[in-house]
């Protein structure tokens, strides 16, 4: 047999970043209906290499020998069968769950002067900048602690020039949750109606505890039932909020279009080898060990504090937050608002006359005494 030779292609970034397909597909179909289709599409003699296809969609092919070869597990939520996030979380999720996102919902509001912006068909190029720029400073910070590397942020330039474009072609959303006019979540999330994929999502470590990342879905989950979207996917990744999310699951396959046995024994081996290493947690020592072995500058430095309830009495030398004291009083301030259920607008802040180190943070209700452990404060 004379040597072939072999297109690649990542079907995923083709299909929801691009908005094309590969040319060895000739249709696309989501339930029955075109998505997307190709008039020049063909059969040749290469083998065509296609990663990453979720089996929710069917497509129709030029080459006369295919193969279909397990990849990975993915992840979604299909809506088709309620009406609200809440009728969702009713019929999906557990009380438990469902309960702790209204909770952390309503004390975001209540702590915060929160506002939600749906960016979709309209951004300037300074504005998206802007907030693309936080994105991108939320998963340094977020990776950075992990000792990991991620393929958005190794590709960034690419993110942000078609970010722009896709949300102005209305292929792409981007959703941000702001407190006054900061950013604290964001998620970029690519569309091909009614597909929603919740695609970049990114949140500011200090809110830890209001827990951003299910926040972020439960209100985007309410612009797609106002906007026709009924299947969110949620990508590939086991990851635990995925599975408090998500009522259904699909495959991500390998095709091999026009390709030899022997060519495809070999992928189904190395693919039945990794998904045996995932199921094992193999993969998650290796990184374990990576980040023990990760050299040292690359740590995030947390400021260590503690938070004292305090008398109200005695509470003088009142401060204003400049910028160098909120970056370092934000995290604590953030944690007292959470356990104290206070406002941001009702808070004053003091500082200690006898030790640098200590402030004091009072609200309507409770006063705290934070002392910052590290000696550098």
């Amino acid at each position: 047999m004379p040597f072939l030779s072999t297109n690649n292609a990542n079907f995923y970034t083709s299909f929801f970043e691009k908005g094309k397909i590969p040319y060895a597909y000739r249709e696309i179909y989501f339930n029955n209906k075109v998505l997307r289709s190709n008039s020049s599409a063909i059969e040749n003699d290469s083998i065509n290499s296609i990663t990453l296809f979720p089996n929710y969609l069917q497509a129709s092919v030029e080459a006369k020998k295919q193969t279909k070869i397990f990849q990975k597990k993915g992840f979604a939520i299909d809506l088709s069968q309620v009406e609200t996030p809440e009728d969702y979380q009713k019929k999906f999720c557990s009380r438990n769950f469902r309960d702790n996102t209204k909770r952390r919902l309503n004390r975001l509001e209540n702590c915060f002067n929160i506002h939600y912006k749906m960016y979709h068909g309209h951004i300037s190029r300074e504005e998206h900048a802007i907030l693309m720029d936080s994105m991108h400073t939320m998963l340094k910070e977020r990776f950075a602690q992990r000792k990991d590397n991620n393929p958005i942020l190794d590709n960034w330039s690419y993110y942000l020039e078609n970010s722009w474009a896709c949300i102005n072609q209305k292929t792409a959303t981007l959703f941000v949750i702001f407190s006054d006019d900061t950013p604290i979540a964001l998620s970029l999330n690519y569309l091909q109606t009614p597909i929603y994929y919740f695609g970049v999502p990114a949140f500011d470590l200090d809110y830890y505890k209001f827990s951003l990342g299910n926040l972020l879905i439960f209100k985007q989950l309410e612009w797609c039932f106002e906007n026709g979207f009924t299947f969110f996917d949620m990508g590939y990744g086991d990851l635990e909020y995925k599975r408090q999310w998500c009522n259904t699951g699909y495959a991500f396959e390998h095709h091999l279009l026009g390709s030899s046995a022997l060519y495809g024994s070999v992928l189904k081996m190395k693919y039945k080898v990794l998904n045996y290493l995932i199921d094992h947690n193999v993969n998650k020592y290796y990184h374990r060990l990576k980040r023990v072995f990760k050299q040292q500058e690359d740590d995030v430095v947390l400021e260590d504090f503690v938070l004292e309830p305090v008398d109200k009495t005695n509470l003088t030398d009142t401060i204003a937050i400049e910028e160098t004291e909120w970056s370092k009083l934000k995290r604590p301030i953030i944690e007292f608002l959470y356990s104290s259920k206070e406002n941001i607008n009702n808070l004053n802040y003091y500082k200690s006359h006898d030790n640098s180190r200590t402030f004091f943070i009072k609200g309507l209700k409770n006063v705290t005494k934070l002392t910052f452990s590290n000696q550098n404060q």
